[in-house]
């Protein structure tokens, strides 16, 4: 009697224990496990302690697997869509399952094609006013784009496009203008997932040159440098024409001397032009600035820091426009007639005649010219150098009519 009363004290431990291992058979999970995953990446899954684990996978490596950890490996490519897939596992006759998404690779599209040096200022967008970098696959709500470069700038908030958002699927990179700003910018999108893309943009520096054309035996002027990095020195030269394949060009008698002295510091490094005192045949040419201590080559051809040209500098050979403002019977002179010079905007310009009615300019010779002439009691004319030659005789003046009588308005105020 006393033996089965000890065995009947045992039996609620030895049940309590069965149903413990049940429960933990039962309740095998997978403890570990991705929710979201590259195309071509690999990721660990793992389960509960069991006796036997069955994997099934439908696709990547391996597709089935019987331990109790596993590295499996998603598709290299998948659709540019995100795939959705289950996987599953049956631990000692339990199944149990996770859901996975697979995304395919973060690609800039047509990154070969993205015109990558952009001039300061200037925009990303393509020749059709689009944006030419566009992002493809991955997870689109958790695209990211940032950008660095040469400047000390925040990345979240400068080089963008006005009002341009950074969750969307492309970029617009604006090359900035001022400081240090040449050199190369690197414009990088993420989606949340391992593993970005990017493409390099170049910015050159730039010279800023006031006069494009100008009269011979002009005094000095300052030719600046914007954006080269600190320290960087310089060659200045000139050059034959605007393409890669310039010639240097250096007889002082035609186009003139330029010279710089020290280095660029703060962006700005400014060289002095000289202009020729005559000029028997203008010629045009172009600035230039070849860096000596600087290199950053764009496709192995270019170096960036070299500024790009920005057009052809005329020198005009300067003469005397002259000429005889007369009254309507083309012999009384008109004193105190004014003459305008209306364009080019560098040349706007006024004079009165003289108490012969004769006025004179001194102006770059082959160049057209506008003029209005004006005077109180006469009708305003207008006409351009083509009708006021050089040294124009006293036999050929403009004459003015009188304003009619009639032409005023009589009233009130």
């Amino acid at each position: 009697m006393k033996k089965n009363i000890t065995l009947c004290l045992l039996c609620p431990a030895l049940f309590a224990l069965v149903l413990f291992m049940g429960a933990t058979a039962a309740h095998a999970t997978i403890t570990t496990a991705p929710s979201e995953l590259r195309a071509g990446y690999t990721a660990t899954f793992a389960a509960a302690p069991a006796s036997i684990y069955i994997w099934e996978f439908p696709m990547g490596e391996p597709r089935t697997a019987f331990t109790r950890e596993v590295v499996w490996k998603a598709p290299a490519a998948t659709a540019s869509a995100p795939v959705n897939i289950t996987v599953k596992l049956t631990a000692d006759g339990v199944l149990d399952t996770k859901s996975l998404t697979v995304f395919s690779r973060l690609q800039i599209r047509n990154k070969t094609k993205i015109s990558q040096i952009i001039l300061y200022g200037k925009s990303s967008l393509n020749s059709d006013g689009e944006p030419a970098v566009l992002v493809e696959g991955g997870n689109p709500p958790g695209y990211s784009w940032t950008v660095t470069g040469p400047l000390d700038k925040d990345p979240l908030h400068d080089y963008d496009y006005a009002g341009y958002s950074r969750t969307t699927n492309y970029f617009v990179f604006v090359a900035p203008a001022e400081g240090l700003f040449s050199g190369r910018y690197t414009v990088t999108v993420s989606d949340g997932l391992p593993d970005t893309d990017s493409v390099n943009f170049y910015v050159p520096p730039y010279l800023d040159v006031p006069y494009f054309v100008f009269p011979e035996g002009r005094p000095p002027f300052t030719v600046t440098l914007r954006g080269a990095p600190d320290g960087a020195t310089y060659t200045p030269v000139l050059y034959d024409s605007g393409s890669k394949t310039a010639n240097e060009v250096s007889d002082p008698a035609v186009y003139g001397t330029f010279t710089v002295a020290g280095a660029s510091a703060g962006g700005i490094l400014e060289a002095t032009y000289t202009p020729p005192a005559t000029v028997d045949t203008p010629i045009p040419f172009w600035f230039g600035m070849q860096p000596q201590n600087v290199e950053l080559m764009w496709d192995d051809v270019y170096n960036i820091y070299e500024p790009v040209s920005r057009g052809a500098i005329y020198i005009r050979k300067m003469g005397t426009f002259s000429g005889t403002i007369l009254g309507p019977d083309g012999t009384t002179p008109i004193a105190g007639a004014k003459v305008d010079i209306l364009a080019p905007k560098p040349f706007i310009q006024s004079v009165l005649t003289n108490g012969a009615g004769e006025f004179s300019f001194f102006l770059p010779k082959s160049n057209k010219f506008y003029f209005s002439v004006s005077a109180p009691g006469f009708v305003e004319r207008s006409f351009t150098s083509t009708l006021l030659p050089n040294e124009l005789a006293a036999e050929n003046p403009i004459v003015l009519q009188a304003v009619a009588a009639n032409a005023y308005i009589e009233g009130t105020v």
